[in-house]
């Protein structure tokens, strides 16, 4: 396999604040207006998650991103079609790339580490530098070196946000793609490009670029593709107050084990592990439910926990929590004033996987799926020369919250197919049924001779 370019984006993984962007900027408005349009998908595509028991989580961005790039290479009425399913109007779709450029830039430095010392102790250059008492040792904790009394650093100040794109083009049909459909992925989506790619290959990049967290993210690749369009996003940070460790208790009351009963359903009850800690939070109060906004150490970055009141109210909440009530809601915590909060939080780690094939189909997306589909703006030929289409739409995501934070990754493929020429529809045929005394006639078709004709009554005689 051939590595044809290696330019990384960097984009937010699940919540794009809109205070992060830079106000003003016309590229910062198609950025929140592209924002909210992955947003509006994810609700559409939640709504048919919800509907099965069971954890769930996933990524709009990444979904948004990866269908973005195959619209890239859309026209006609496929284009149209996948435009009005996905929230993105022509004007918009057409500045896709340009508003993500400028997510990019903002949210680059998010990808940031920085040190940070004790209060009783100052930063110099790298080290943690803590006074020297009257005696000549160290006041605290710190360690005497080089005449200097040394103590550790707390936590580092960070978080990594980062999404990348790729192409990955097939050795039988990769040649359909064309280079500058390759070549405008690379410069408007940051996409790595390969040729002569295998299904190794496509799950080793993935599970490179989630740091190891998503493995696989197709299990075939069929003979017919002819690309993989790849989106994959990773994202860790941390608390801007940490959880109490088990081991450390709660103020007097010390928890060793940390479990606390969850109520599954109104009749079913167990301990679960529950993280505690008591903090200065925002929150808001809705119809049915309550919400927590949990801020990373980064703060432009946070997680917003939203508890129904009833035991079976969170499908119900979901529901109104449409894309304009959630924007309203994150709105409502930014301003809230923060208040003293006795914080309960189960752990949880959790994956989930889904093929999006049949749930695109079910908001209206059928166009892409079918052998006539047009994605000629990817080949580079007519839409009806060595036509593909979508023959695959796979998402993976995970999801791990414990006492110092936050790691997530997700990843999005979408197979691209070679079409099979459809053949000619034949007319209905004409019933001709020998089932009585027939003549028969040997001909020279070259000279028309009759070369041998006759008569058969009877099939059974010799």
């Amino acid at each position: 396999m051939r590595h044809l370019s290696c330019t990384v984006a960097v984009l937010l993984a699940f919540l794009t604040p809109a205070c992060a962007l830079a106000q003003g900027s016309p590229d910062a408005t198609v950025a929140r207006d592209i924002a909210a349009a992955y947003n509006l998908t994810g609700d559409r595509l939640m709504r048919q998650f919800a509907t099965k028991p069971g954890n769930i989580v996933f990524s709009p961005t990444s979904i948004g991103i990866a269908m973005s790039m195959a619209l890239y290479g859309a026209r006609g009425a496929t284009a149209d079609e996948m435009r009005r399913v996905l929230s993105l109007t022509a004007n918009l779709a057409d500045t896709t790339s340009r508003g993500e450029g400028q997510l990019t830039s903002i949210l680059n430095g998010y990808d940031r580490e920085s040190l940070s010392c004790p209060s009783s102790a100052k930063l110099v250059g790298d080290k943690c530098v803590e006074p020297i008492g009257a005696n000549g040792r160290c006041d605290r904790n710190g360690e005497m070196k080089d005449g200097l009394c040394l103590t550790e650093r707390l936590h580092p100040t960070s978080a990594r946000l980062s999404i990348a794109n790729a192409l990955m083009l097939t050795g039988k049909n990769g040649d359909l793609i064309s280079t500058d459909f390759t070549q405008n992925l690379t410069r408007s989506y940051g996409a790595e490009v390969f040729e002569n790619a295998t299904l190794d290959a496509v799950n080793g990049w993935v599970k490179k670029k989630t740091e190891g967290k998503i493995e696989r993210i197709i299990d075939t690749l069929s003979n017919d593709a002819a690309a993989v369009i790849l989106n994959a996003v990773y994202f860790k940070g941390r608390w801007a107050s940490a959880f109490a460790k088990c081991d450390q208790g709660v103020g007097r009351d010390r928890r060793p084990h940390c479990e606390e009963p969850f109520r599954f359903t109104r009749d079913v009850t167990a301990p679960v592990k529950t993280m505690h800690q008591t903090d200065n939070f925002a929150i808001v109060a809705g119809k049915a439910y309550r919400a927590i906004q949990l801020p990373y150490t980064v703060s432009e970055l946070s997680m917003i926990i939203v508890l129904p009141d009833a035991v079976d109210g969170a499908d119900a909440i979901g529901k109104k929590l449409d894309t304009p009530a959630f924007s309203e809601l994150s709105a409502n915590l930014n301003a809230a004033p923060r208040k003293l909060v006795d914080l309960s939080l189960p752990k949880f780690k959790t994956g989930y996987a889904v093929g999006l094939v049949e749930a695109f189909k079910v908001l209206g997306l059928t166009r892409p799926f079918r052998d006539d589909a047009d994605f000629s703006g990817m080949t580079g030929k007519a839409a009806n020369e060595d036509p593909i289409y979508i023959g695959d739409i796979r998402h993976r995501a995970m999801i791990d919250v414990d006492e110092d934070g936050t790691e997530a990754a997700a990843a999005t493929a979408i197979t691209m197919m070679k079409s099979i020429a459809p053949q000619p529809k034949s007319e209905e045929p004409e019933v001709f049924r020998v089932d009585r005394p027939f003549l028969f006639y040997v001909t020279d078709n070259a000279t028309g001779a009759i070369l041998f004709q006759g008569r058969i009554s009877d099939p059974r005689m010799s």
